[in-house]
């Protein structure tokens, strides 16, 4: 079954995939949220792991670099926290 929406505006997109997409999104964002845990714990071996994680599925999830994003997030928070401690 496709999206009909989607379908006229060039893309043939079933719901499979949006649900995919979905699930992708929503698992970037758990490991976001562990990842920033991770961090405020001072955990930098678990921080390290969901960084890695996060970068897996960025690599996968797109043919094109995201401007915004949960691993975009992430190289933000590594970012405050260096300027945080100088």
């Amino acid at each position: 079954m496709t999206f009909p929406a989607l379908e006229g505006a060039g893309f043939g997109i079933s719901r499979e995939v949006a649900a995919m997409i979905s699930k992708a999104e929503i698992l970037e964002r758990d490991i976001l949220r562990v990842f920033k845990c991770a961090c405020r714990q001072n955990r930098p071996d678990v921080a390290e792991f969901m960084l890695a994680a996060l970068e897996k599925l960025d690599r996968e999830g797109s043919d094109s670099p995201r401007e915004h994003g949960p691993l975009i997030d992430a190289y933000q928070e590594i970012a405050r926290i260096g300027t945080s401690q100088q």
